[in-house]
Parts: C-alpha cells; sequence; structure tokens
C-alpha cells in the first residue's frame, strides 16, 4: 500500500474516535486520583491536550482538509481553533480562553517533560464535583 493510501484512509471519524479514547483516559484519571502519582496533572494534560488536538482536526478533515494540511498545523491550538471556527465550529468563550490557555503556556509540552519551578495548569475538577459535561475547567 502507497504512503497516500494509508494517509487516505486516516478518516475524521477515525480522528474522532481516537480523539475520544484520549479524552475518556484523561477524564478517568482525573476522576481517579492515582495516590502514588507525584505528578498526576503531567499524564492528564498530556492526554486532554492530544484528545482537543486529535477533536479539531477531525473536524477540519470532515470539513475537506488534507491530512498533509493538517500535519502542517503540528499542535498549534490556536491555529487549529481558528480554522475550524471559520469553517463553522461553534466555540464557546470558555473554550477558546482554555485553548490559548494550553497554546500559551505549551502544556502538552510541558507534559511531556518535567521542568522544575512554578508552571500555570489548569485546574482540573472532577465532572461529578461540577454536576454537568465533559468540559475542562
Amino acid at each position: 500500500m502507497s504512503a497516500s493510501q494509508q494517509l487516505d484512509r486516516t478518516t475524521e471519524l477515525g480522528l474522532f474516535n481516537y480523539a475520544r479514547s484520549f479524552w475518556e483516559a484523561g477524564s478517568y484519571l482525573i476522576n481517579v486520583h492515582p495516590k502514588n502519582a507525584r505528578h498526576p496533572h503531567a499524564p492528564i494534560t498530556m492526554l486532554l491536550c492530544q484528545a482537543i488536538e486529535l477533536y479539531l482536526k477531525s473536524f477540519l478533515r470532515l470539513r475537506g482538509y488534507s491530512l498533509e494540511q493538517l500535519a502542517n498545523l503540528g499542535h498549534r491550538y490556536k491555529a487549529l481553533a481558528k480554522r475550524a471556527k471559520t469553517n463553522g465550529l461553534a466555540i464557546a468563550d470558555r473554550d477558546e480562553q482554555i485553548i490559548a490557555f494550553l497554546a500559551d503556556e505549551e502544556a502538552f509540552i510541558q507534559s511531556l517533560y518535567i521542568q522544575t519551578g512554578r508552571k500555570r495548569m489548569l485546574d482540573y475538577v472532577p465532572a461529578s464535583a461540577r454536576g454537568h459535561g465533559d468540559s475542562l475547567a
């Protein structure tokens, strides 16, 4: 199978389902409070950032973006969100603020590598404690 044929097999539904898997894993970790994890925020942030990126890319794929175009957008959350919004995705103000925060703080990269000192993080509150939906913070 050629490289272009393999790329064509990555559908918007496939990206969406992959995103959902990352989201569910991150949500699970938020709710179980791992007892022996010294930095539980790192894998949670990584999983949720990856989910957000894949959800946005799924939407853009649905709107006709090629995988090459999506790859060129990389992990740039603001650019992904802007393109998605331009293509008809309704993004709430709070979600735009979260996306901007993730981008400005380089949250995905920060979640992969330990760095000493202070850093800003999202406050992950379990959905059960909020009493609504799947949204962050």
